[in-house]
C-alpha cells in the first residue's frame, strides 16, 4: 500500500498539535495546579455562581418541606438533576441517588463542617469572635448577612437573602474581609459517563420553636448531568470552533509549503521513470537551493554519464559490427570458390559453412542496424501497412526445402510498424524455428487481435524447446 508523504506529513502535524495540548496542560496543571476542575469550572462558573445564589435564596425563603419542589423545578430548568446534602453529606433534597466514589471522596476532603452562625445581627458563636455584634470563626471563614432587618415576605420574621462569604482580614492590612471563593469541585466518572459539580450553599434556616435566632447552614449542592453542556454548564461549540480554526489555519499555513515540496519530489519521480523507461536525454528542471535542488542537480549528473556510458557502449557495437561485415564477405567469397574447387563430396559441408557464414552475416548486419538505430540522429517512423505480404516475403525467403510453413494472416490486418525492423525480428523467428524444428513438424505463423494491445504476432513449432 501505498502512503504519500502528504499524508504523512498531515498526520505528524496532528500529533504534533496533540503534543503540544499535553505538554501546556502539563505545564499548567503542576506550575498552576490547573487541571479539569479548574478548565471546566473556568467555563461555568459565573453560571454555577448565579444558581448558588438564587437558588439559595429560595430555599432559604422556603420551608424544607418546599426544598424537593424547588429543587425539581430547577432541574428541569437548567437540564440538571439538583441534590442537597447536609454538612455530614446526609440527603436533604432531591432524588435518592448513590453517590460515586469519586464523589464521596471530594465531599470528604472539604473542611468539617463549621458552628452555625444564627441571626439576627452578628451573634458570637462558640469558639469566640471578633468586631462588633460578634464575627465567629467558621471554619477560617467569616459570613456577611446582609439586610438582616427586611421584611420577611411571609410571617416568620427577617429575610435572609443575600448571603455573602467573607475572607478573614490579611494580616497587617487593616480594612474590611475580602470576598473568599467558595468552595466548588467537578468530576468526570466514566461509568457511566455523568458529570458532577459540588458547591457550598448557605442556606438560612428558620428557627427552632422557642427560639429567635435563624441558622445559616453551609449545605452542598450537587449538580449531575449525563452531556457536558445544556444551560448549566458551559456550551462545547465554542472550543469546538475554535480547534477546527486552529486546525484549518494551522493546514492553510503549511499546505503551501508542503505542496511545494510534493511537487518538487513529483518532478524528479517523474523523470526517474522517464529514465527507467531507456529516455536518458529526460532531465530534472528545478531550480532550487534546499535538498531537492541538490537531488535534482545529481540526478542530472547521473543521467549524463550514464548516457555517455551507453552512448559509447552503442558506438563501439556499431563499430565492431561494422568491422565484421569485411572478414564475413570474404569468407562467403573463399567458401564459394572452395565449393567449385573441392570434390563433390565435400559439397554438403561446403554448404554447411556457407550456411553458418551466411547466419553470421545476418546477425552482425542486424548488431548494426541496431546501433545504428540507436546512436542515428532519426528515429523510427511507424507506418501503415497490410500485414499478409510482408509474412508472405519472409516465409518465402526463410523456408527450406522439405519444411512446411503455414500461415493463417487475414488479408484485411493493418498494423502500424517500420517495415523493415519488423521484416527483421519475423525473419529472426522464422529463421530459428525452421532450423531447430523444421523437421519436428510444420511452423505456424498467426495473428491474435488484442483489443487495446492491437495485433500480437505468433510463430509456433513443434520443436522440443529450449532444454
Amino acid at each position: 500500500m501505498r502512503y504519500p508523504l502528504l499524508a504523512r506529513i498531515l498526520v505528524w502535524f496532528f500529533l504534533n498539535l496533540v503534543l503540544v495540548v499535553l505538554v501546556v496542560g502539563a505545564f499548567f496543571h503542576f506550575e498552576f495546579r490547573l487541571g479539569f476542575d479548574s478548565l471546566l469550572l473556568g467555563q461555568t462558573d459565573e453560571r454555577i455562581r448565579a444558581v448558588r445564589s438564587v437558588l439559595g435564596a429560595q430555599l432559604s425563603d422556603a420551608p424544607a418541606s418546599e426544598w424537593d419542589a424547588i429543587l425539581e423545578r430547577f432541574s428541569e430548568a437548567y437540564q440538571v438533576q439538583f441534590y442537597l446534602l447536609s454538612e455530614d453529606g446526609r440527603p436533604l433534597a432531591g432524588e435518592p441517588v448513590v453517590l460515586p466514589q469519586v464523589v464521596r471522596r471530594r465531599l470528604a476532603a472539604w473542611a468539617p463542617a463549621a458552628p452555625e452562625l444564627r441571626g439576627p445581627g452578628w451573634r458570637r458563636g462558640p469558639g469566640g469572635g471578633d468586631g462588633a455584634g460578634g464575627m465567629p470563626p467558621w471554619g477560617g471563614r467569616r459570613w456577611m448577612l446582609a439586610d438582616t432587618n427586611a421584611p420577611r415576605p411571609g410571617p416568620g420574621g427577617p429575610g435572609r437573602s443575600g448571603l455573602m462569604e467573607l475572607a478573614p482580614p490579611e494580616e497587617g492590612w487593616p480594612g474590611p474581609p475580602r470576598l473568599q471563593p467558595y468552595p466548588r469541585f467537578v468530576v468526570r466518572t466514566t461509568s457511566p459517563l455523568e458529570y458532577w459539580v459540588g458547591v457550598r450553599i448557605p442556606v438560612a434556616v428558620s428557627p427552632a420553636p422557642g427560639e429567635s435566632a435563624w441558622t445559616v447552614r453551609p449545605l452542598t449542592l450537587l449538580a449531575r448531568s449525563t452531556t457536558w453542556g445544556g444551560v448549566l454548564f458551559a456550551d462545547p461549540f465554542p472550543w469546538l470552533l475554535l480547534g477546527s480554526i486552529i486546525v484549518v489555519l494551522s493546514v492553510v499555513f503549511w499546505l503551501p509549503m508542503v505542496s511545494h515540496i510534493t511537487r518538487g519530489l513529483g518532478k524528479v519521480t517523474r523523470v526517474a521513470e522517464q529514465i527507467a523507461e531507456g529516455d536518458l536525454d529526460a532531465r530534472v528542471e528545478l531550480r532550487r537551493r534546499d535538498e531537492l535542488g541538490q537531488l535534482g542537480a545529481a540526478i542530472n549528473r547521473m543521467t549524463g554519464r550514464l548516457s555517455g556510458f551507453v552512448n559509447g557502449q552503442r558506438r563501439f557495437l556499431g563499430d565492431v559490427a561494422h568491422e565484421l561485415c569485411s572478414p564475413l564477405a570474404r569468407c562467403e567469397m573463399a567458401l564459394e570458390l572452395l565449393r567449385t574447387e573441392t570434390n563433390p563430396s565435400h559439397h554438403a559441408r561446403v554448404a554447411d559453412l556457407q550456411e553458418e557464414v551466411r547466419h553470421m552475416a545476418a546477425l552482425v548486419q542486424e548488431l548494426l542496424s541496431y546501433a545504428r538505430a540507436s546512436l542515428g540522429g532519426g528515429g523510427v517512423v511507424l507506418r501503415d501497412l497490410v500485414l499478409k505480404p510482408l509474412v508472405d516475403e519472409v516465409a518465402g525467403r526463410e523456408g527450406r526445402e522439405g519444411v512446411e510453413i503455414r500461415l493463417s494472416i487475414p488479408a484485411d490486418i493493418r498494423v502500424l510498424a517500420e517495415p523493415e525492423l519488423l521484416r527483421r525480428s519475423l525473419g529472426n523467428l522464422v529463421r530459428n524455428a525452421v532450423r531447430y524444428a523444421g523437421d519436428a513438424g510444420p511452423i505456424t505463423v498467426s495473428v491474435d487481435r488484442q483489443q487495446e494491445q492491437g495485433v500480437m504476432l505468433v510463430v509456433g513449432d513443434l520443436g522440443p524447446g529450449i532444454p
